[in-house]
């Protein structure tokens, strides 16, 4: 089967969308299939990570989410006589859609996250959010008002393949602080969460990851030389990082997910107002808490928070066993098996 990725990726909207398709990309190629990548804005970097697979890059001559986009794109996946669209971008709204839809003449499948954007003119939605289930998506949705199939919920989080699980036992000898803020840092945050770790004394082992696109990553090395903190730059997945991590400091975005699964508590600064949503609910479930990263104020109770829970081994195991209980890895080996069997 061939299967047509539409997204983007920029300093601003961050690598999220780009990096979780790649994740589901990576799973249908395993499988034998034949996979393209279409995009009107990315970054280098992550283009790159796609360089490096078997996958068709085509680029637009459009910007981005317009009526020229989407005839470009319905006419690239006819060319391509895909089996599947797969659609992911809050960007992408719902006349996009409906064009799309009438120029593409295939299946489309829309990877959502708040079901805000109008009606769906889709075959099926993928939203692994925690709280995918309370958003009412309508089931007759697409261009033909037929049937649209909802996946809904954590059971289909598309994580890396590489990933596995490491025993939430093993906490007493983790030994890092993982602090990372996605793909781009578009808020900026991680030079200043470093400055507050060293300012109130924190005292522990840092591990700073910094994405592929993110500007001030020498600036960043050169602060962890000085408090003695580690520093990894660009890593293809965070999977050994996080099996040596007790605690995290990050964005309140889509590594929450891999967090959850390899069992690391968290405290989230959320960035962004569609960030909201997922860390309350993320919060009830006991496993980590959030707060406003928009502004000092909240930067200086997040670490406070981290100093207060580094020792505290028994709050952190049992904050570790809720996150594990909420993704199991699989998500992106469910969604591949619907697509396979609905041509």
């Amino acid at each position: 089967m061939k299967f047509v990725f539409r997204m983007d990726a920029s300093i601003k909207m961050g690598g999220g969308h780009w990096l979780r398709c790649l994740a589901l990309a990576d799973t249908l190629l395993a499988k034998g299939h034949q996979v393209s990548f279409v995009y009107a804005e990315s970054i280098p970097a992550l283009l790159k990570r796609v360089e490096q697979r078997p996958i068709a890059l085509f680029e637009l001559s459009a910007s981005r989410a317009t009526e020229r986009d989407a005839r470009l794109t319905g006419e690239l996946v006819r060319r391509e006589s895909a089996d599947w669209l797969i659609l992911d971008g809050y960007h992408f709204d719902s006349s996009y859609r409906q064009v799309l839809s009438l120029s593409s003449g295939v299946r489309l499948l829309l990877i959502d996250d708040l079901n805000d954007s109008g009606p769906l003119y889709v075959d099926a939605v993928l939203n692994s959010t925690i709280y995918a289930e309370e958003l009412s998506y309508s089931v007759s949705g697409n261009a033909f008002d037929s049937p649209c199939d909802l996946l809904l919920g954590p059971k289909y989080v598309l994580l890396p393949q590489a990933y596995y699980r490491v025993p939430v036992s093993d906490m007493a000898q983790r030994r890092y602080l993982f602090v990372n803020f996605g793909a781009t840092d578009a808020a900026g945050l991680t030079l200043p969460a470093l400055k507050m770790l060293n300012e109130l004394g924190f005292r522990g082992d840092v591990c700073v990851v910094t994405g592929p696109a993110i500007k001030q990553h020498l600036d960043v090395s050169s602060l962890c030389r000085r408090y003695g903190y580690t520093h990894l730059h660009d890593l293809p997945d965070l999977r050994n990082v996080l099996a040596q991590s007790r605690l995290a400091l990050t964005a309140a975005g889509s590594t929450l997910h891999e967090l959850a699964f390899m069992g690391v508590p968290a405290v989230f600064l959320v960035v962004a107002d569609n960030q909201l949503r997922s860390a309350r609910c993320h919060q009830a479930r006991g496993w980590c808490n959030w707060y406003d990263g928009r502004d000092a104020e909240g930067l200086r109770r997040a670490v406070t928070e981290i100093i207060n829970w580094w020792n505290d081994k028994d709050e952190l195991y049992k904050r570790a066993t809720q996150a594990c209980s909420l993704v199991d890895g699989h998500g992106a080996e469910r969604v591949a098996e619907y697509l396979q069997q609905s041509r």
